[in-house]
């Protein structure tokens, strides 16, 4: 029985993902032959050099070219994951050309390169048809909410390093009034963001050690398991 799904042509996006392949290893000076061992080390993918070339051919030779006559057709997310690991990027790096024109989407659907980035990233919507059933808000919500976790941590650590390099240079504890009034405010930011994932069946995720330690001292509950 034929598959009605069963890809028929070439898959738009498939010449970005070769574009973004061939200009990051290239910027890495990878060889094909390097990047195809990285994929079986990063996703056991069975990739050769050839099988990286074959994508490569995808990709326009030129600015005004919309994409080769020859090369791979489709790459799977499986495939694309694996890829954005060995290249050492964030997958959506090599879905949207930042410096490329029109961003296809699926077959007949184009966009620019700034509002591909900002729907795959879950900022705003790629069209303007509505989410009325909420599955939208709720997903970018998730995102959003793991973003501001990701900042308070970051946050909390250069904090951290504060206090110790001052303690280096002045020969003297450095945990003021000031200090400790500053990181509880974080860690009670973090613990209401880690609490709302818990409470929408989203497992959270985990807390560096340093910010175990730095909430215990404040007296703060991140509603975690530590």
């Amino acid at each position: 029985m034929t598959d009605t799904n069963e890809r028929t042509a070439v898959e738009p996006v498939t010449t970005v993902i070769a574009q973004r392949v061939r200009e990051l290893r290239s910027s890495r000076g990878m060889s094909q032959a390097e990047l195809a061992q990285a994929m079986v080390a990063a996703g056991r993918i069975k990739w050769t050099r050839a099988t990286v070339g074959n994508l490569e051919r995808r990709a326009p030779t030129n600015s005004r070219a919309t994409g080769a006559e020859t090369g791979r057709d489709a790459v799977s997310v499986q495939e694309l994951l694996a890829l954005a690991r060995s290249l050492r990027v964030p997958p959506v790096a090599l879905l949207v050309n930042p410096g490329g024109g029109p961003t296809p989407v699926v077959d007949g659907v184009d966009t620019d390169a700034g509002s591909a980035l900002l729907w795959i990233i879950g900022k705003q919507p790629l069209d303007d048809h509505g989410y009325p059933d909420g599955a939208w808000t709720t997903a970018a919500t998730m995102i959003e909410r793991l973003w501001q976790i990701a900042t308070l941590v970051d946050l909390l650590e250069r904090s951290s390093s504060r206090g110790a390099l001052t303690e280096m240079a002045l020969g003297e504890r450095f945990d003021t009034e000031s200090h400790d009034r500053a990181d509880r405010s974080l860690v009670t930011g973090l613990a209401a963001y880690l609490k709302e994932l818990v409470a929408a069946g989203m497992t959270p995720p985990p807390m560096p050690e340093f910010v175990l330690h730095r909430a215990q001292q404040l007296g703060v509950d991140l509603g975690i398991e530590s």
